[in-house]
């Protein structure tokens, strides 16, 4: 989660974006509404899923431009952008029976094919043990593995993290946000990176769509669940883990994970986990024969940093399972 940076933001807005500054089709799955937003036709599906702390306009990149070979749909997670918040904690699990009640009442036809970014990416392998055969194709951006523990030095910094948009939360809750206020300011960087990111996208309407959705408290509650229950969103994903047969996956992985950015303890404890978090992804790429694995010299956010090595590595799982 980045501080951000309105003039980029403004700089390579794209009126795409606007679509996601509006609700798009809203779905009751399990007594709270789902925002889902869906471009292109055709089949199979493919459906998006995006990082912690992030939201349909995560993918602005990557959309539209899916969207000329066939029907891709980008959606909210509970509390999240015009999402209702949920009730139960916020493991992979629950967020991928929410996202499995979302596709099925909205119609849209299985067999998916799961794109998952970072948390997304946990979310998106519970998916796929849960409901195996309503899966055509699986792509990971540089997603979260289900193996590895975090460092200490980078759980420190997550527990930190945590207790401010716990503060956030309770601010908002509150109602003592005063709009512009340095509060509110430092929650809402907290709340919205992407625009820092090149090709963002971001549009000056889906920027006040953002700060309207940020003065509640529903988005931060959603953060402060899902980092809560990390560790047992990992555990029930490797719990449940095995062999995917000849499934088609790509698995990509950045080389850097904002190393640059940090102060040099942190920064040393990254550079150390990185080899490890290849190895993890490169162990997910060969669960299935037809696995691919992709090392991608990029920043965490592949799909700002190389968009068209998502897209290609979408392109190649939908030439293999071609309905």
């Amino acid at each position: 989660m980045l501080h951000i940076l309105l003039a980029a933001a403004f700089a390579t807005a794209s009126p795409a974006a606007n679509a996601y500054a509006v609700p798009g089709r809203r779905v009751s799955v399990d007594g709270h509404r789902l925002n889902l937003v869906c471009q292109g036709s055709g089949r199979p599906v493919v459906v998006l899923d995006a990082g912690l702390g992030d939201w349909s306009p995560s993918w602005i990149p990557i959309q539209r431009r899916l969207a000329s070979r066939t029907t891709v749909c980008a959606y909210d997670r509970a509390g999240y952008g015009f999402s209702d918040p949920a009730s139960s904690p916020r493991t992979s699990f629950a967020i991928a029976r929410d996202l499995h009640g979302l596709l099925h009442k909205a119609n849209l036809p299985a067999p998916y094919v799961l794109v998952g970014h970072s948390f997304g990416g946990l979310d998106v392998q519970a998916f796929t043990e849960m409901y195996r055969r309503e899966v055509a194709g699986l792509v990971l951006v540089d997603g979260t593995a289900p193996d590895v523990a975090i460092p200490a030095a980078v759980t420190s910094l997550m527990n930190a993290q945590l207790g401010a948009v716990q503060k956030c939360a309770t601010a908002a809750r509150k109602g003592t946000f005063a709009r512009n206020s340095p509060a509110f300011t430092a929650c809402f960087n907290r709340l919205w990176g992407i625009s820092t990111e090149p090709n963002n996208g971001v549009t000056p309407a889906l920027l006040a769509a953002v700060k309207e959705q940020a003065r509640k408290p529903a988005p931060y509650d959603a953060v402060a669940s899902e980092m809560q229950n990390l560790s047992k969103s990992q555990r029930e994903v490797q719990e449940g883990e095995r062999s995917l047969g000849n499934l088609p996956i790509v698995v990509l992985t950045a080389t850097t994970h904002g190393e640059s950015q940090m102060p040099p303890a942190l920064r040393a404890a990254l550079q150390q986990f990185e080899p490890v978090w290849r190895r993890a992804h490169m162990r997910i790429a060969a669960l299935s024969t037809r696995g691919q694995y992709q090392l991608v010299q990029s920043d965490h956010y592949i799909q700002f940093d190389h968009p068209n090595v998502v897209i290609d590595a979408v392109e190649r799982v939908l030439s293999e399972i071609r309905m």
